[in-house]
């Protein structure tokens, strides 16, 4: 029932190319996010999301700027729980 942020988020993965993170909030904000670095074996990497997004729900999608393939392990997201009700 509460608002939540997130500040990053972690992914296990395998690519070849540039990686990019759609992050869409229950106002219908879509921003695009460029993963910091893109292991070309499985590894982790992250990517920081902006503080000013907030929401109860949100949708990601994963995306290679290429079009080349890649392997999605794990994604790891930690919300911050704020005071605020919906």
């Amino acid at each position: 029932a509460f608002l939540k942020r997130m500040e990053r988020a972690y992914l296990g993965l395998r690519a070849d190319g540039q990686m990019v993170l759609k992050v869409i909030t229950d106002e219908k904000v879509e921003d695009w996010y460029t993963l910091e670095s893109v292991p070309s074996a499985l590894g982790e990497s992250h990517v920081k999301i902006g503080k000013g997004l907030k929401a109860r729900y949100w949708r990601l999608a994963l995306r290679n700027k290429g079009g080349s393939d890649f392997t999605l392990d794990s994604l790891r997201l930690i919300p911050l729980k704020l005071s605020r009700r919906v």
